[in-house]
């Protein structure tokens, strides 16, 4: 397996920004491709294009997919996407393809999920879509002009995540049913695609497509995310499993471990020789990644047809046994370096083995937490576990920043700050990794300050304060949560989302950037205004004016007394702090008109509130 800590091929800021102007109107020369067959039902596809260059080149090519895709070239994944957005940024990468003279093969996995994707994650219609660059090139590369072919690729079943909400289904994969070797364009029952719609850029002087099926296509604003080993991983328990469906209630305790075991799971883990798992047999091993983790499985096995691997993740274990899952929510967690005595409760992937040599097995999205439990269940041949690796996912974030402090506590919890934010940082923010992945104001804004202090790289909070921008609902009030396909109103986020621009533009020297965002400031200081009553406070607005769990009886789901339907001095004082930052805005914007009205309406809210 490659590893990619830096994508050779994928063209990331700031050359990907020039594609913004290179890239940005008119019609594309390609047309989106899917399957015969494709709907919004949880399905995995595959496309390739066999081609032949009559001398070493180098090609760049721009790639997306609804809903994700995998990239593989002659048989090697070199990229995955796209970029998360929404219907009015679908995001696409660039790749450049250093190609020798002879025959090469792009092949592109797609998956959609629809009901059953992570909340996060749009979709309009199934399909992929590719173009290049060289204009002599098109008839050879180009999907909808040069003969692409499909293939519906079996063996993907895709079941319900209990533990987390809006992370997206588990996935099954069942070795007997897989195309093996589909990465490199093999196997039979590929056929001609479904050709559609024209790609069209998100700047379009003309909308071609119906509404409801165009992708308004944008390049990705984003480096390729962190693609690196993971070889920190110890084994912490292995025992035999009596009923390796029922394992809930069953505690890791010294009695039933086989230590004896440890080592040779250990060099398996990192990558030093196989493990060979006997016939008629059940394991559950438990596997300590000793920090915090997102990252995809990958699994290579040779024979043991009829065997079920099992490996799911957790946060923590719990003192208290877990009977079934939504006892987690209630369970103490303790000391999380604590093995004895504990129990186990995780999500994840299902990995069945046909008895091939060298299968390689691969979850489409990846997973997160502490704790791996790999569960092995072999029937009547023996297992040979050629690899089982963990590849670290996340957005290359890495302090350049140093913090030192008189008190060693606070050098002892760095790390672990920087961890959490690099492990809610992905292609968006993340509220969390393990249990929703979406991306909250409240939650960003502090994220977004911290990112600002580490690092001089500031895509990541560009994105988020623009997604959010764009987010807004009619009445000029921005989403508390995107991109989700739920929507989910929090007027207080909204001027929080306010206070984002406003640290954006204390810490970066972005004028451009912050004046753009200040349509966007204006719609929501206006909306708030149109909550005043004659007393010239603001009345709680529609929706869910959360400020904080609390245990006082009088707070309802977080919102403050008198904050659904009456008038609340919280929520007062927030939009006074909203109009001074807008005020602050203007005046730097040389815009003193508007300035001097945000503060008449701030000194007015205060004094009203005071």
């Amino acid at each position: 397996m490659t590893d990619l800590k830096q994508n050779p091929f994928l063209i990331s800021p700031p050359q990907g920004e020039a594609l913004q102007r290179e890239w940005h109107t008119g019609a594309w020369p390609a047309r989106w491709i899917a399957h015969p067959d494709a709907t919004n039902s949880p399905s995995v596809t595959a496309y390739r294009r066999t081609f032949t260059v009559a001398e070493d080149v180098a090609l760049r090519i721009h790639v997306s997919a609804d809903e994700r895709y995998a990239l593989y070239l002659d048989g090697e994944r070199i990229g995955r996407g796209p970029e998360r957005g929404d219907r009015h940024h679908w995001f696409f990468e660039t790749y450049t393809l250093h190609l020798p003279a002879g025959e090469h093969r792009l092949v592109a996995l797609v998956w959609v999920l629809g009901e059953h994707a992570p909340l996060a994650q749009f979709s309009v219609s199934p399909g992929f879509i590719l173009a290049c660059d060289d204009p002599e090139r098109i008839a050879m590369l180009a999907t909808g002009v040069a003969s692409w072919e499909a293939k519906r690729l079996e063996g993907f079943t895709f079941f319900k995540n209990n533990l987390g909400f809006g992370v997206g289904a588990n996935v099954d994969i069942d070795g007997a049913r897989f195309a093996w070797g589909f990465e490199r364009g093999e196997g039979d029952g590929w056929g001609a695609p479904l050709v559609g719609d024209e790609g069209i850029s998100a700047g379009s002087f003309d909308q071609h497509g119906t509404l409801s099926t165009a992708h308004h296509l944008t390049p990705a604003t984003l480096p390729g995310m962190r693609a690196a080993l993971w070889r920190k991983g110890i084994v912490r328990h292995v025992a035999t499993v009596e009923d390796a469906g029922n394992v809930l209630s069953v505690p890791l305790n010294s009695s039933a471990d086989l230590p004896d075991e440890h080592a040779a799971w250990e060099t398996l883990l990192h990558g030093v020789a196989p493990l060979t798992v006997p016939a008629h047999t059940q394991r559950r091993v438990l596997i300590d990644l000793n920090d915090y983790v997102c990252a995809y499985t990958h699994l290579a096995t040779s024979g043991g047809a009829g065997a079920v691997l099992r490996v799911s993740w957790a946060e923590s274990l719990y003192d208290d046994p877990i009977s079934a899952w939504w006892d987690i929510f209630h369970a103490h967690k303790g000391n999380r370096d604590a093995v004895e005595g504990k129990y186990y409760c995780g999500e994840g992937d299902i990995f069945r083995p046909d008895g091939g040599e060298h299968r390689v097995f691969e979850n489409l999205w990846w997973k997160a937490g502490r704790y791996v439990e790999v569960l092995v269940v072999t029937a009547d041949a023996p297992l040979r576990i050629e690899n089982l690796d963990f590849l670290e996912t996340r957005y290359p974030l890495e302090p350049e920043a140093q913090f030192h402090a008189s008190d060693p506590r606070f050098t002892q919890i760095w790390p672990i700050m920087v961890r959490a934010l690099q492990m809610c940082s992905h292609e968006t923010y993340m509220d969390c990794p393990f249990y929703e992945q979406l991306m909250y104001v409240g939650d960003t804004r502090l994220e977004a300050l911290v990112t600002y202090c580490l690092t001089r790289d500031d895509h990541l909070p560009r994105k988020a304060i623009t997604l959010f921008d764009v987010s807004r609902f009619p009445h000029g009030l921005t989403q508390a949560r995107y991109p989700c396909r739920s929507t989910q109103l929090i007027p207080p986020f909204s001027l929080w989302w306010c206070g984002m621009v406003y640290d954006y533009a204390l810490w970066r020297d972005d004028a451009d950037f912050v004046r753009a965002r200040m349509p966007g400031v204006r719609a929501v200081i206006d909306a708030f205004l149109s909550y005043r009553n004659a007393a010239g406070l603001v009345e709680a607005p529609p929706g869910w004016n959360y400020v904080d769990w609390t245990t006082d009886p009088a707070w309802h789901r977080g919102v403050p007394p008198d904050g659904e339907g009456g008038v609340n001095g919280i929520l007062n004082w927030h939009f006074v702090l909203a109009l001074t930052y807008a005020a602050t805005l203007e005046d730097w914007l040389g815009e003193p008109e508007n300035a001097a009205r945000m503060r008449r309406y701030a000194q007015a809210a205060a004094q009203a509130t005071t």
